[in-house]
């Protein structure tokens, strides 16, 4: 359902209509974390973009879906390693 909005300068949330350039962010997005995972070994079988909650409320989301538990392991030590290569970076170390 879309917000009733009065002023032309309305973000494009309250008019519940998703612009080009927001698809766009969304499907970049969503093909970064694709191409991103694949590097790291891992596939998210069911993931994918909302285009639905974008047509009905301008903002797209990512559904990550279902996957393996081997997947999430996979996944939570990439995350760890990456965060704690980003720790050791702001502490001043390589």
């Amino acid at each position: 359902m879309a917000l009733a909005c009065s002023t032309s300068l309305c973000p494009s949330w309250a008019s519940g209509r998703a612009t080009a350039d927001q698809r766009r962010a969304a499907a970049d997005a969503f093909d970064d974390l694709v191409a991103v995972l694949a590097l790291g070994g891992i596939t998210l079988p069911s993931a994918g973009v909302d285009w639905r909650a974008g047509r009905l409320t301008g903002s797209f989301l990512i559904e990550l879906g279902a996957t393996t538990p081997e997947m999430i392991v996979r996944l939570v030590e990439l995350l760890r390693s990456g965060l704690r290569q980003e720790q050791r970076e702001a502490a001043g170390g390589s």
